[in-house]
């Protein structure tokens, strides 16, 4: 299976998509949640979580250095 096509097919690559996007600084969480519901199709109850956490983890990670 191909990379994009699992992203964009499954749900747990949908998930991960989104997360991956909310890591991006410019975008983050305002764009990731938008991103997952609109472009992805994924449900609102999933999206918000894999961007949120996502968020979080990042801020950790940045702020613990």
């Amino acid at each position: 299976m191909e990379l994009y096509e699992f992203l964009t097919t499954t749900t747990g690559g949908k998930c991960l998509f989104t997360m991956l996007v909310s890591m991006l600084p410019i975008i983050e969480l305002r764009g990731g949640v938008p991103f997952g519901v609109a472009v992805l199709g994924l449900p609102s109850s999933l999206a918000f979580p894999a961007a949120v956490d996502t968020a979080a983890f990042a801020f950790w990670v940045i702020s613990s250095k």
